[in-house]
């Protein structure tokens, strides 16, 4: 059992890099990413790395660093501007600026949890009339896995506003056991969502209904799988 258990470890490893491998190489040369809803794993993924490194370097010296973060970006955007394809490379350089926004203020959410309720409340106003004036200035609708932005400031603010209406929200809904199921087991709905939803879509035309059947239809296929996982590593 010890060598099935072992078997089943390599070939999810293998599957894991053959999947992050096809995700971060433009094979398709479409102008959009070839990954559809799973783009932000392994846009993450080497999210991480980079602030890994940064981070490293900066403990010795701050240009190393920066200098590290600044060539990153350069070289990300150069890739795409020759290629003419995005690709999670493309993506990367607006991840990074997230993600070190996110480090940053990690350790203050102290100061949303006293006010969630307001917060909730304001900085959703805030952010669907960004978005709005994004689109009624641009023209286009986000969408950052095809690197359409409109006008980028606009896209970076309502993005902050969004972020700060999903934690504000999440302090509210954490006391619902409900909420927090989902919230552990994220990452399986988010791996599995596009299959189902494709399928949902054709049948059910209203988008909160399609999010709410995609839930039930997945949270038995989720519970029969962690159980499973579960059983063979006890074994």
């Amino acid at each position: 059992m010890n060598k099935r258990i072992k078997w089943i470890d390599i070939v999810k490893g293998m599957l894991i890099i053959l999947v992050v491998l096809g995700h971060i190489i433009p094979i398709s040369g479409r102008a959009s990413t070839t990954v559809y809803g799973l783009w932000f794993l392994p846009c993450l993924f080497l999210a991480e790395l980079a602030m890994y490194w940064v981070k490293r370097l900066n403990e010795k010296s701050f240009i190393k660093a920066m200098s590290l973060f600044i060539l990153l970006c350069i070289a990300c955007i150069a890739i795409n501007i020759v290629t003419g394809v995005i690709s999670i490379i493309s993506i990367f350089p607006i991840a990074i600026v997230f993600l070190i926004l996110g480090i940053s203020v990690r350790n203050r959410c102290e100061i949303i949890a006293k006010r969630k309720l307001w917060i909730c409340i304001v900085s959703f106003i805030f952010f669907i009339s960004v978005v709005v004036l994004n689109y009624s200035v641009t023209g286009y609708a986000v969408d950052l896995s095809s690197m359409v932005l409109g006008f980028w400031p606009l896209y970076i603010i309502s993005s902050l506003f969004g972020s700060i209406f999903l934690c504000s929200t999440a302090m509210l809904l954490e006391d619902f056991k409900v909420f927090s199921i989902l919230g552990r087991d994220s990452l399986y709905y988010y791996g599995l969502h596009y299959e189902s939803l494709g399928v949902i879509e054709k049948i059910v035309p209203w988008g909160v209904m399609q999010t709410a059947l995609t839930f039930i239809v997945l949270f038995p296929i989720v519970t029969a799988y962690k159980k499973t996982m579960i059983t063979l590593r006890r074994s």
